[in-house]
């Protein structure tokens, strides 16, 4: 226990209060600019990031949707094409059709859930993704299996080395949409948090704060010992 002494005064105690007059700042309740909001090496935030990986996945599946129809477009102009081949590639040619509206579909709900802020809209893209990234394991193993089973060559080699780096790749955009989910779920909480401080701002009054102690303490025993 500290005792004052004559030329160590007390130090004054105030009783604590937290302004609530007027707007309150949501960056005075919650760091939005955070490091654990910001990707590649902490020089971009998540949102920008994710907004950044969603365009150049639009970018990827309308390239990819290009080449299709030109193969389909292609295909269908062979006069030496049978029937059967020609059912084959059709239903091939709607299967990938169908693949590339539903990437499309999760990266536009994906974009648009970062720009209205509302993270729910991320959550069908982190789940397709990783069970992407699940198959895109399951298919590298047996690829290595069967790779380490026959004679590789350095073809094989090279797919499954591209495979590894595309699933990291992938994993890693997935842990950047992930942060910003996380992200969008704290400043909801936070604006949640200020509106109700400006509920409560204007029944929040000033506390009458006690006198000095030199002002009371000290100066009764100084006029006891008068006394």
């Amino acid at each position: 226990m500290t005792v004052p002494t004559a030329n160590k005064p007390r130090p004054q105690y105030r009783i604590p209060h937290f302004p609530l007059a007027g707007s309150p700042n949501i960056d005075a309740i919650w760091d939005q600019d955070a490091d654990k909001y910001k990707a590649l090496f902490r020089s971009v935030h998540v949102t920008k990031a994710s907004m950044y990986i969603g365009v150049m996945q639009l970018t990827i599946i309308v390239a990819f949707l290009g080449v299709v129809l030109y193969g389909i477009a292609f295909h269908s102009g062979s006069l030496h094409e049978t029937l059967s081949t020609g059912m084959s590639s059709d239903r091939l040619a709607s299967q990938l059709l169908a693949a590339i509206s539903l990437q499309l579909t999760l990266v536009l709900t994906m974009m648009y859930g970062i720009k209205a802020e509302r993270r729910g809209f991320l959550l069908p893209f982190i789940v397709f993704s990783i069970f992407a990234i699940f198959l895109a394991f399951l298919q590298m193993t047996s690829d290595l299996i069967r790779t380490t089973q026959q004679r590789a060559d350095s073809a094989s080699l090279g797919q499954i080395l591209s495979h590894l780096v595309g699933m990291f790749v992938h994993m890693w955009c997935v842990a950047v949409i992930w942060r910003c989910y996380c992200y969008l779920g704290d400043k909801k909480v936070a604006q949640q948090i200020k509106d109700n401080l400006q509920t409560t701002a204007p029944f929040v009054c000033e506390y009458t704060q006690p006198p000095p102690y030199e002002n009371t303490v000290i100066e009764k025993k100084n006029q006891l010992s008068a006394a």
